[in-house]
């Protein structure tokens, strides 16, 4: 976010991204290892990252080791944290443009449709029949969707006890005059001015890697110092 423009950049990284360099903090794990389980051997059932903020503490150190990119603040939602969310700002409105057919697990047709929080899990989590790239397509129309409802008025003006609330079921650093500044700046923000970025096939490259940790051939993508430069354009940039 940037506090001196009204606007917000999202990038997402796959989880597949390969890891070679985990840093001097993260003991006894041996790489290379996705992205995503740089936050996984930082929690505390794991117990291999000397560092702290667990989990988040572990991915961000990764994330400032191998992309330069300092991370500043994290929050970190488990799934009951977000059925509440969703539910509390009494649901989102999504729009398919095709049907999602996950059956027996989830179903869901094309079109418009309010979902409550167990079924905007359930469509965020959907990649059994799909590929990562669709998740992430998918993840990203349910971050929108959401921040369009959060800076509704109505919406608004319950903000803060939303995060009195949600406080309790969350994992963050953000300190509570952080979250009423944020809030205050929702206000100065409109659709238009929220961007999400993803990386294109170009950027990284799909390919197959032996990750020691689960002992098997994994889905990985590949990356260079083209993609870093992307993704820092991508955080920066400005309409």
């Amino acid at each position: 976010m940037d506090y001196t423009l009204p606007q917000v950049n999202v990038v997402a990284l796959p989880r597949t991204l390969l890891i070679s360099n985990l840093g001097e903090r993260l003991n006894d794990v041996e790489g290379p290892i996705l992205l995503n389980q740089g936050y996984l051997f930082g929690t505390p059932g794991m117990g291999h990252y000397a560092g702290t903020g667990y989990g988040a503490g572990s991915l961000a150190e990764v994330i400032k080791i191998n992309f330069g990119l300092d991370v500043d603040h994290y929050v970190v939602f488990n799934f009951n944290a977000f059925i509440d969310e969703i539910d509390e700002i009494g649901g989102i409105e999504v729009d398919l443009p095709a049907i999602v057919d996950d059956r027996p697990y989830a179903y869901f047709p094309a079109g418009i449709q309010t979902l409550n929080g167990e079924e905007t899990l359930d469509l965020a989590r959907e990649r059994r029949k799909y590929s990562d790239g669709y998740r992430i397509n998918t993840q990203t129309m349910i971050i929108k969707t959401i921040l369009r409802k959060l800076i509704q008025p109505q919406t608004l003006i319950n903000l803060p006890q939303l995060a009195l609330y949600m406080r309790e079921s969350i994992l963050t650093d953000v300190t509570p005059n952080q979250i009423q500044d944020a809030i205050c700046l929702l206000r100065k923000i409109s659709t238009e001015n929220i961007d999400f970025y993803s990386p294109g096939d170009d950027l990284i490259l799909a390919d197959r890697e032996y990750i020691p940790t689960t002992d098997s051939n994994m889905y990985i993508h590949r990356w260079d110092s083209y993609f870093v430069q992307w993704l820092f354009d991508a955080l920066w940039a400005t309409e």
